[in-house]
């Protein structure tokens, strides 16, 4: 690596440590609540995992400064404002989507299925 540097590295050490610690979670945990128990739905599952996540939302915006974000959206034209909005929805629906793929299908096959989608998004641009 000609550009060698350790905070890069461990950012990529820690990312990769979440990825593989959430994709087994999400097939032990979504799988035997939606098929084995089948006491949760997928869309049940899914707004669990949202609703947990907005803590953690919630601290990094106030550890980070970004309370006056709000102040910067205010004066953007409407269709920047539905651009952002467009992309929220989007990324609910990603969250809706993953559960379900998990109810439906193996855990490997939706894990196989997602890295394609990345790699293709990757090599697209």
């Amino acid at each position: 690596d000609i550009n060698f540097d350790v905070v890069g590295y461990l950012w990529l050490v820690g990312n990769s440590v979440a990825t593989v610690s959430n994709t087994f979670w999400n097939k032990v945990f979504i799988t035997r609540y939606t098929k084995e128990l089948k006491i949760q739905t997928s869309y049940g599952v899914s707004l669990i995992q949202q609703i947990e996540t907005l803590p953690i939302v919630f601290v990094l915006a106030a550890a980070n400064g970004e309370g006056g974000a709000y102040m910067a959206y205010k004066p953007l034209d409407l269709a920047a404002k539905l651009t952002i909005l467009a992309t929220c929805a989007g990324g609910v629906l990603i969250g809706i989507a993953y559960p379900k793929c998990f109810s439906l299908l193996s855990g490997t096959s939706v894990v196989v299925a997602s890295t394609a989608n990345k790699a293709v998004s990757i090599l697209i641009g």
